[in-house]
C-alpha cells in the first residue's frame, strides 16, 4: 500500500492506494476536499498521485513533482514534473505521437501570486532543521521553515503553507519566533528586526529594530514560570520583561537549562508546560527543574513529526 501523506501514528491518511493490479484507491472522507482554492485539501492533485501509486508509480525526490511524498498544498495551473513523465513512460512507453503535448511540461513549478516561492524549494518537514515553533494563536502548534509553515496536530502535520498567507507581509527565513498567551502578540526575529502580531494582524509601526539584543536570534520561548521571553543565541540567553523594564543582560544557557546544548535552531514552551528545544533532527524536553528529562534527545521527525508513517 503506498501512502500519499501519513497523518498519525493510528493511521489516519488524507488516501491511500494499492499496487497493481488491484489498484484500489480510497480517500478519507473527513477530509474537506476543493479544487480551485487553498482551503481544504485539493481532490485533483491527491487523486492524480494516488492514481499514480495505482499505475505504479512510487514516490519522487523532487518536491515540486506530483509524486512528492509530501503533499504541498493547492497549485493553480499545476503541471507535471519531468520526474513523473519518465516515471510512467519507464512503465507503459512513450507515445511519440503526442510531441506536441510533451512541450507544457516543465521541470519547475509555474509561478503562483500567492505563492512566489518555487515550490523545488518548499521544505520536508522528515528532513530540514526548524527554522522556529510555536504554540501560537488559536492554541495550535506552527513549525516554520523558510517561506513555509505548518500546523502540527495530535494527528500529525498539516499541509505545508506559504507563511504571508496567515501572517501578511511577514519575510521567510526567519531567525526565531514566539507566542505570548500573555498578550496574546507574536513575534518574530529576522536579523536585527522584529515583527509583532495580534492573531495574524501587524501591529502599527512594525518590523522595528532590535537595539539591545544581538541580531540573528536563533530561537525564543516564552516561559510561564516568570511570564517573560527567553532569547537564545549562541550559548547565552536574555530574559525580556515585554510589558516591564528588562535588564537583558546575556547569561549562559547551561546556567539555568541543564543538559540543553548550545546553537539551537528553536525552542517552546508546549501545552503541557514543559520546555521543548529543537537542534537538527533531534529535541530536548526540560521539566519543571529546567533539566533535561531522562531518555532525550529524541527524534524531532519521528516524535513530532511522525515521519515513521511516510513511505
Amino acid at each position: 500500500m503506498f501512502i500519499f501523506l501519513s497523518l498519525a501514528h493510528t493511521g489516519k491518511v488524507l488516501a491511500h492506494a494499492d499496487i497493481p493490479e488491484l489498484g484500489t484507491v480510497h480517500f478519507d472522507d473527513d477530509e474537506l476536499w476543493t479544487e480551485g482554492t487553498y482551503e481544504g485539501v485539493n481532490l485533483r492533485i491527491i487523486a492524480a498521485h494516488e492514481l499514480g501509486h495505482a499505475l505504479g508509480l512510487g514516490h519522487s525526490r523532487f518536491g515540486s513533482s506530483l509524486m512528492a511524498p509530501i503533499y504541498a498544498g493547492y497549485r493553480p495551473n499545476f503541471r507535471l514534473h519531468d520526474d513523473d513523465v519518465r516515471g510512467i513512460q519507464a512503465l507503459y512507453g512513450k507515445n511519440e505521437q503526442t510531441v506536441e503535448e510533451e512541450n507544457v511540461l516543465t521541470t519547475e513549478s509555474p509561478t503562483i501570486p500567492a505563492d512566489p516561492t518555487p515550490t523545488s524549494l518548499m521544505p520536508n518537514p522528515c528532513t530540514d532543521n526548524l527554522d522556529a515553533i510555536i504554540l501560537g494563536p488559536h492554541g495550535k502548534t506552527y513549525a516554520f521553515k523558510g517561506d513555509y509553515m505548518w500546523t502540527i496536530t495530535d494527528l500529525g502535520i498539516s499541509p505545508l503553507i506559504h507563511i504571508r498567507l496567515l501572517w501578511k507581509d511577514l519575510p521567510g527565513n526567519i531567525d526565531a519566533a514566539v507566542h505570548s498567551p500573555r498578550t496574546d502578540r507574536t513575534y518574530f526575529f529576522k536579523g536585527d528586526k522584529v515583527w509583532r502580531y495580534t492573531d495574524f494582524i501587524l501591529n502599527p509601526g512594525y518590523p522595528k529594530r532590535l537595539t539591545r539584543v544581538p541580531p540573528r536570534l536563533n530561537a525564543a520561548l516564552y516561559w510561564e514560570g516568570n511570564k517573560k521571553i527567553f532569547l537564545f543565541k549562541g550559548d547565552v540567553y536574555w530574559q525580556w520583561d515585554e510589558l516591564g523594564w528588562s535588564n537583558l543582560s546575556s547569561k549562559k544557557i547551561s546556567n539555568l537549562f541543564t543538559g540543553v546544548p548550545s546553537q539551537v535552531d528553536a525552542a517552546l514552551t508546549w501545552k503541557n508546560g514543559k520546555i521543548y528545544f529543537f537542534k537538527g533532527d533531534q529535541y530536548w524536553r526540560v521539566n519543571s527543574q529546567l533539566r533535561v528529562d531522562r531518555g532525550y534527545p529524541l527524534s524531532k521527525a519521528e516524535r513530532w513529526m511522525q515521519c515513521q508513517n511516510f513511505d
